[in-house]
């Protein structure tokens, strides 16, 4: 029976078994800081590397894995971005963020991979440093590949459905869907807004006329691996219901604070609340009329404990928990 250091890594993130390899695991100690990818060799486990991480490792679908001549192929945090290294070598473009290891060629990944902060595309990133995007990289896009053969699910900001293709090197088929649509129509207004340039989004009340004023209420989103603003329509419904029933824009930073808005009443300001130790509430500035001023005022309670505050920007490093 094989074993690894358990006192030291405790848990078993991940287990990967290639078709021409043994099993490769990473283990981590309890802090989530600590990391050892183990190859089993000989009905024993070698160490093929150990990583590092402040303030926790991130663990990224179908990494760490082996290629078809052995090499270690994993997704680590470099220059500010999870790319894809090889052997410890980063070989994904700069700037991109690999969210998943899909397949693994004789000289090249299939990924799914964030190029922007509210899109998702899937790719092929050659070991030379190639690239052959698969997918529509304006839209959000997941799905699977083996080998030349991928089926992706594509959708984008003013979808609220999803469409389905199989894609391969002759071409691709479309799968056609016969799923309802939602009573909602969701209208996000995507844009970045302060000094780190933080995505956010904006919902208006479906009756909504320029210049007028509403309400807004936060919906707290779920923590760095739960992203909300994202280019996919069905993602905002439930805020865009709660908007066309009376209220005001929903304004989304990324990592932070998503906030939805609804009120029976319109209101002509509303007030940004700064929290105190003791739970008094005392008004720190009025709340815009506009979207484009929506973004500045983000911006400006960035500063500050209020109850909009961006907390972190686009995922290019892990944050804590």
């Amino acid at each position: 029976e094989a074993s690894w250091d358990t006192d030291t890594y405790c848990y078993l993130a991940s287990v990967h078994v290639g078709p021409e390899h043994s099993p490769v695991i990473s283990v981590l100690d309890r802090t989530q800081q600590r990391q050892q990818v183990l190859a089993l060799v000989d009905d024993a486990w070698v160490t093929r590397t150990e990583n590092e991480q402040d303030p926790w490792i991130t663990v990224i679908p179908g990494s760490p894995t082996l290629d078809r001549s052995g090499s270690l192929i994993e997704v680590l945090d470099r220059q500010g971005n999870f790319r894809a290294c090889r052997d410890g070598e980063p070989f994904s473009p700069e700037g991109w963020n690999v969210d998943a290891i899909l397949d693994v060629g004789v000289d090249h990944i299939a990924v799914i991979a964030a190029v922007a902060p509210e899109t998702r595309v899937l790719a092929r990133l050659g070991f030379s440093g190639d690239v052959d995007v698969i997918s529509d990289p304006e839209k959000w896009s997941v799905g699977v590949t083996d080998g030349d053969v991928s089926v992706v699910a594509s959708t984008n900001a003013s979808l609220t459905s999803s469409t389905m293709r199989i894609i391969d090197s002759r071409g691709f088929v479309d799968i056609a869907s016969h799923a309802e649509l939602p009573v909602v129509t969701a209208r996000p207004n995507v844009l970045r807004v302060g000094e780190r340039d933080l995505s956010a989004a904006v919902l208006l009340p479906e009756h909504h006329e320029p210049g007028e004023r509403w309400p807004v209420i936060c919906s707290p989103y779920g923590g760095p691996h739960a992203q909300r603003v994202i280019a996919a329509g069905g993602a905002y419904l439930t805020e865009q219901w709660l908007a066309d029933q009376g209220g005001l824009p929903d304004v989304a930073p990324i990592g932070s604070t998503r906030c939805a808005t609804t009120s029976p009443a319109r209101c002509s300001r509303i007030k940004w609340t700064h929290y105190s130790p003791s739970r008094t509430p005392t008004t720190l500035s009025t709340f815009p009329a506009s979207v484009s001023e929506v973004g500045r005022s983000v911006a400006i309670s960035q500063h500050s404990q209020c109850s909009i505050v961006p907390m972190s920007s686009t995922p290019r490093s892990p944050e804590p928990r």
